[in-house]
């Protein structure tokens, strides 16, 4: 897509400033785009590379909301990428927890791997969890360089001490 043309050469520009990489794998589910750049002299140790793709909009119909997934071995060290957009909205922590689950359970790669199947995972992405406080005092904790104050009411420090 055109967007996803946009971003990667914006973060090859950047990246240049830092020296030579090479843009290994392009995998995107509509607002959710993983790129993977890599050093050219990294390139002959990297194999075993996969995509997955998982769909949790509207119940897995749609695209919407969901995760793309990456896995390769540099070396022999296996690493796998999760990039995902969960449900939005302040009261939606149940669905969060059901995309989160669903991408979990659902990303596959060959010969049977999943996502605990790599010695390092990066999940990262717009996960969407709030915090169980009036904006007015967000802010007033930020502003007080307070942010512990905000701990207890984020969302997905809750579901993590609930075992999620």
């Amino acid at each position: 897509t055109t967007n996803q043309r946009l971003w990667a050469e914006g973060v090859r520009r950047v990246l240049q400033e830092r020296g030579s990489y090479i843009l290994l794998v392009v995998e995107q589910l509509v607002g959710v785009c993983l790129f993977i750049f890599v050093r050219p002299q990294l390139v002959p140790f990297i194999k075993d590379f996969a995509v997955c793709s998982v769909k949790t909009g509207m119940g897995g119909a749609t695209g919407n909301k969901g995760s793309v997934a990456f896995r390769m071995v540099v070396h022999s060290t296996s690493i796998c990428f999760v990039c995902s957009h969960f449900a939005a909205g302040q009261n939606e922590v149940r669905d969060r927890n059901e995309d989160y689950t669903s991408a979990y359970r659902r990303i596959k790669f060959p010969h049977g791997r999943d996502i605990d199947s790599h010695d390092v995972v990066f999940w990262f992405g717009d996960f969407n969890y709030r915090i169980n406080l009036s904006g007015d005092d967000v802010k007033k904790a930020v502003y007080s360089d307070d942010i512990e104050r905000l701990w207890p009411y984020d969302q997905l420090l809750l579901q993590k001490s609930q075992g999620m």
